[in-house]
């Protein structure tokens, strides 16, 4: 009777273990199918900066590889970089 237990225990585990993992499987996130669930954009935020301007917006298709911009529009606030 206790190895039954035991054995019955540990299937529950590995069953709720494989029901987690199988209700993430079908979460977005690529997989390459070319529909409108992989497209993105990238944009900017100045979060106060004092001067310059944020870099263009950027947009993908999943397809597409994009760099994040360097500090294009010259964004400057004292005592803070832009990195």
């Amino acid at each position: 009777m206790r190895y039954c237990k035991k054995f019955l225990r540990e299937a529950l585990i590995l069953s709720a273990a494989l029901l987690l993992v199988l209700s993430f499987a079908g979460c977005g996130g690529g997989g390459g199918g070319g529909g409108s669930d992989d497209s993105f954009t990238i944009s900017y935020n100045a979060n106060g900066a004092e001067s310059g301007s944020v870099p263009s917006v950027q947009s993908g298709n999943g397809k597409t590889a994009l760099a994040v911009s360097a500090n294009t529009g010259s964004l400057a606030k004292s005592g803070y970089l832009f990195d």
